[in-house]
């Protein structure tokens, strides 16, 4: 069987999916505020009040982004936070409501997050479900050895795309030769 070509090899590299955070991840499963990011089956849902909903991870995640959907919302905003895992640190962060959902990018390693809606002065707005998307470390720390290996890849391609083109240009050279007088036909590799 022929060897594959650097081309090939880094056409077959695998990335993990950008997917949601698996439920076993979340600490305190038995809340109901955690159920509200359990993915199986229908969602259970919640009286969207405006309270924190804080949700802790087992261990830290690379989360790439959360998404709060809801119904019957006619507040505007509502404010998130999350606990960097290096650090400590909080970072908080205001987004829309935009048509079904309020969503926030994270891309960072969080150890936990939570999210307040603004008070709503009329009706029952309810929150279906909470979707964290983004990585474990495992899947993380594989997608950096996957890059790193399309990194060798490349150079490894580079070289030999470099290689023909310098041959390209001696070939070039001998041709032009043709007119001033004998060509050494011998080829070095």
């Amino acid at each position: 069987m022929a060897e594959q070509s650097d081309l090939e090899k880094i056409q077959s590299v695998e990335t993990p999916d950008n997917a949601p955070i698996p439920f076993e991840l979340y600490d305190k499963q038995y809340r109901k505020t955690t159920r509200l990011a359990e993915l199986d089956g229908e969602p259970t849902g919640t009286k969207g009040r405006s309270d924190w909903f804080d949700f802790e991870f087992t261990e830290p995640v690379f989360v790439t982004s959360i998404r709060i959907e809801a119904s019957d919302c006619s507040y505007k905003d509502c404010e998130f936070r999350w606990k960097i895992a290096a650090t400590g640190n909080l970072v908080q962060e205001k987004i829309r409501f935009e048509d079904d959902h309020f969503e926030v990018e994270v891309d960072n390693f969080i150890v936990g997050f939570g999210f307040k809606p603004e008070k709503k002065y009329w009706g029952t707005a309810w929150i279906d479900r909470v979707v964290a998307r983004g990585f474990t470390a495992q899947a993380f720390l594989a997608a950096r050895d996957a890059i790193s290996d399309i990194d060798t890849y490349k150079k490894n391609a580079t070289a030999s795309a470099q290689k023909t083109i310098d041959r390209a240009m001696q070939l070039e050279q001998q041709i032009a030769q043709l007119g001033s007088g004998p060509i050494d036909f011998r080829i070095s590799a």
